[in-house]
């Protein structure tokens, strides 16, 4: 099994991007992403656990890019469905000051892994 952690930017926008995740939208999100949070630490695995590399995967988005990234999360939909506002027009202004339009920036995201092996 694989997914992919927490993005990372750099510490101004992680920060605001952490108050998002948590405080703003973390309500909103499904029982299941425990299981994302906790890298399948928790789920049941019927194999001899392998030692997994560490791994990272990144991408070199705009501002847009990223915001574009959250509103696709199923917690942002829910947390306007229930009736509030939306709430990237704010996040956005806040990450303007660190990150100007169309400057490109690099977003990692930790990669993580359950290996098995099966006898």
């Amino acid at each position: 099994m694989w997914g992919y952690a927490l993005l990372n930017v750099e510490p101004a926008i992680d920060a605001l991007f952490m108050n998002f995740y948590e405080n703003t939208v973390g309500p909103y999100w499904d029982n299941a992403r425990k299981h994302v949070e906790n890298h399948y630490r928790d789920l049941e695995f019927p194999f001899e656990i392998l030692a997994a590399p560490d791994f990272h995967m990144s991408v070199y988005w705009t501002r847009q890019h990223f915001t574009g990234y959250l509103r696709s999360w199923s917690a942002t939909q829910k947390y306007t469905a229930h009736g509030h506002a939306d709430p990237l027009p704010e996040l956005d202004k806040q990450l303007a000051e660190y990150w100007p339009d169309r400057e490109k920036k690099p977003v990692t995201f930790p990669v993580f892994l359950k290996l098995g092996r099966v006898h």
